[in-house]
């Protein structure tokens, strides 16, 4: 029988907010957006366009819906309005950092823009804004709808409209989450091939995955990709990968913050500014040793009450110190090896600055979350590099 990931078995305690470590429908979704995705760039863009549309539009209806339940006052005093105080909104926020991938897969996607230097900032930006503004307005919603109380642990739209009579909006809301799920696997499944194609390209990976059909389509890369992709749906639990998901996500955006300082300074395909190279890669240990602390040492003791931890206030002193040195010193010392006039080439503003604040921000984000995720990373990138 199936096994859920609290330990009950199917049908003895096995409730529906509960993954199964075996789950042959999330594997054929990921096989079926495969296929989708080993079509072309045409059919994926057809499919993704309509379930777009869609989910926007069941987003709204929620929204409204929600809005129009409205019980209580949410506003009435600070522990009703943030019950689980800064803390509580801190890690939801890395929580929910989840909902916010598809923006960086964007980028993965340039090469098909026709202007890059034009459509990806807006199309960045666009991304970002929407996703904010769509999921902070549901969210707001649902708490309008199911007022906060003591002892309370999740709520969601179909219980909420279900506890008003609403038990037709509770069916719309159910079937629109589970007929649109395949829009977030189409999503990550369409840049990989771009990616794992790069990848290729420079020797990291075997030239497999960088062949292309007649078509222009990296069908074996897909396929190989996707399988793998396929498994991990089937034997992993979700509630596993939520969290690991984000973290590698935060982990990759320090990574590209890295990797545009680098660019900027002249280290873009080779090693030609080694003590740049250096640098970078000091100040990439040190926000994130930096963003560590200043969460887990200072940040949540006070807020639970605590005194800071002085080991950690002092590392954190230490490398945020050092960061702020080597970010100065790139800024005076190393000129940029980029045309910065060249119009053609969108230039990101602020670095080596806006960078390794990001990378800090991020880390920060990162140390939300249980140890326990971090070695199930861990593994899994292990895994990979063996």
């Amino acid at each position: 029988p199936f096994v859920c990931y609290n330990g009950a078995e199917w049908g003895k305690g096995c409730d529906g907010d509960d993954d199964y470590y075996l789950d042959p429908i999330a594997a054929g979704i990921t096989l079926l957006c495969t296929a989708v995705v080993a079509g072309g760039m045409d059919m994926g863009k057809l499919v993704i366009n309509a379930f777009t549309l869609a989910k926007i539009s069941l987003v709204a209806f929620m929204t409204v819906g929600g809005f129009s339940c409205w019980t209580g006052n949410m506003f009435a005093s600070s522990s009703k309005f943030v019950p689980g105080g800064a803390t509580g909104v801190l890690k939801s926020t890395a929580s929910l950092f989840f909902g916010f991938i598809g923006f960086d897969e964007v980028c993965c996607m340039a090469s098909k823009a026709k202007n890059p230097s034009r459509t990806m900032p807006r199309a960045l930006i666009g991304t970002l804004m929407g996703a904010a503004i769509l999921s902070g307005l549901a969210q707001m919603a649902l708490a309008a709808m199911v007022p906060y109380h003591s002892g309370m642990s999740t709520a969601s739209f179909e219980d909420g409209f279900n506890a008003h009579g609403w038990a037709w909006a509770k069916w719309i809301v159910a079937v629109g989450e589970i007929s649109l799920l395949p829009l977030v696997v189409l999503l990550s499944i369409m840049p990989q091939p771009e990616l794992v194609a790069a990848m290729s390209e420079d020797g990291l990976l075997p030239s497999i995955f960088s062949k292309q059909n007649k078509k222009g389509v990296y069908f074996e890369c897909i396929w190989i990709v996707g399988i793998g992709l396929t498994v991990v749906s089937f034997a992993v639990p979700f509630a596993v990968l939520w969290d690991m998901i984000s973290i590698g996500v935060l982990l990759s955006f320090n990574l590209t913050n890295a990797s545009l300082i680098q660019v900027r300074y002249g280290n873009g395909g080779s090693l030609a500014q080694p003590y740049v190279n250096m640098m970078v890669w000091t100040l990439f240990i040190c926000t994130a040793v930096a963003g560590f602390t200043a969460e887990r040492g200072i940040v949540r003791q006070l807020l639970d009450g605590k005194s800071m931890d002085v080991a950690c206030a002092l590392l954190f002193i230490v490398t945020a110190v050092t960061s702020i040195v080597i970010v100065f010193i790139l800024q005076t010392r190393y000129k940029t090896k980029c045309d910065m006039d060249d119009r053609s080439i969108f230039k990101v503003p602020g670095v080596p600055f806006l960078p390794a604040m990001a990378m800090f921000c991020n880390m920060y984000l990162v140390s939300q979350f249980n140890l326990i995720n971090w070695a199930y990373l861990a593994v899994l990138l292990l895994v990979f590099i063996m």
